[in-house]
Order: structure tokens, then sequence, then C-alpha cells
């Protein structure tokens, strides 16, 4: 079964993305959830994308105040997932040790994204629970080698732009036990190509569609 992440909760269902009310209606929906972690000025780790009210650095808030724009804390967001899963990029990897401590127990059904093979190395070697995934676009990999890489450093997953899955590179992660992660696709055609490419996990903002695509 592929893992359908809602990417900032989703822009169909009527609510704000990246707030609560965005993330229930995912879940509601049938779909796992995802988002950035980025830490506010208390240091706590917050679930934010992009801007608050034009402003990028949430560093510059206290969390009370990011809570009241409909930012939610990490450590909260866990009552909303229910058994759906959780991606988080992590856009602070200075703040690996927050989120970290923030994670329930049982972190299973956490993925940390990042880019850097360094920075997820250090998540590894901090927690050997949590699923970590590497993004990448495939100019930047070596199709043949960086599937068995991952896996040599304990990382679950890759996440390519789903077009990019081509079946020897998908072949080349099923082999080397590495789960294929595709983003971001938001049209009905892009996501019956998606549905066609044998992915572990797929993102949109669209999640109807999403849905119709991996029912």
């Amino acid at each position: 079964m592929t893992l359908r992440f809602a990417h900032r909760g989703g822009l169909d269902g009527g609510a704000p993305p990246n707030t609560r009310a965005a993330f229930v209606d995912a879940v509601a929906r049938g779909c796992d959830v995802e988002s950035d972690v980025r830490l506010s000025l208390d240091g706590d780790p917050v679930l934010v994308h992009d801007a608050i009210r034009g402003v990028v650095v949430p560093r510059l808030w206290r969390t009370s105040w990011l809570r009241r724009c409909g930012v939610v804390p990490l450590a909260e967001v866990f009552d909303v997932l229910g058994s759906r899963e959780l991606s988080l990029d992590v856009k602070e990897p200075a703040a690996v040790a927050q989120v970290l401590a923030a994670l329930p127990p049982d972190r299973s059904r956490v993925w940390l994204v990042h880019s850097s093979l360094d920075v997820l190395a250090r998540i590894r070697s901090l927690d050997g629970s949590v699923r970590l995934v590497h993004e990448a676009p495939v100019r930047r990999i070596d199709p043949a080698s960086h599937a068995r890489d991952l896996t040599a450093r304990g990382i679950d997953a890759q996440n390519t732009h789903w077009s990019d899955w081509s079946p020897a590179l998908r072949t080349a992660a099923a082999e080397a036990g590495v789960l294929a992660f595709g983003s971001i696709a938001n049209t009905a055609a892009d996501l019956e190509t998606a549905a066609t490419k044998g992915l572990d996990a797929i993102y949109s903002d669209h999640l109807e569609l999403m849905l119709a695509a991996f029912p």
C-alpha cells in the first residue's frame, strides 16, 4: 500500500494549509500528513511550512503567538494523527535534538526528511527507530549506487520527484531495501502516471485527486 502524504495538510479541504484543521481533514479523508518542522522563539518544534503573515522564520515569534495563527506544535500533532503517518522536513538541522524529544515513544510512523546525508546520519546516531528519508533530485545522485549507500547509512527511503522514478531506479531501490517516495504530484494526469511507477509513498496538495489515483 502506498503512503499518501497530504502536503501541508492539503489545499482542497477548505482549511488553511498547514493548520490543525487541515491535518484533521487530511486524516479524516484517509491520508497521511506532511509538514516542515522549525523552531519557535521559545525553542519549540512547530509545524510551519513557509510564511506566516509574510514572515518566513518562526524563530521571531513565540509558540503562543504561532498557535493563535493556527500553527501546530509538533508535540500536539500526534493527537490528530491517529494511526496515520507523519513526514517531517527538518528545516533546521540544529533543531534535531528538540524534534526527537517531541516525538512519541513509538517513532515507527514518523519520517524525518533532509537533503543532507550527514544530517540524516547524525539523526540516526541519536535515534535508531525513527524513519529517515533522503530528499534529492536524480541529477544529484548516482542511480547505480545511491540506494546501496542509503542502506549502508541506515536511511529508509529516497524522496525524488515522482516523474524521475524510472524502472531502473525503482528496481535499484527495491533491491537495496530502500523505499521509493515521489513528490509532488498535483494534477490528475500526473497522479495517474505516478500510480504506475510502484512508489511506496506519494505527496500531493490535492487529496481528492491523490485518493482517486491511489485508492
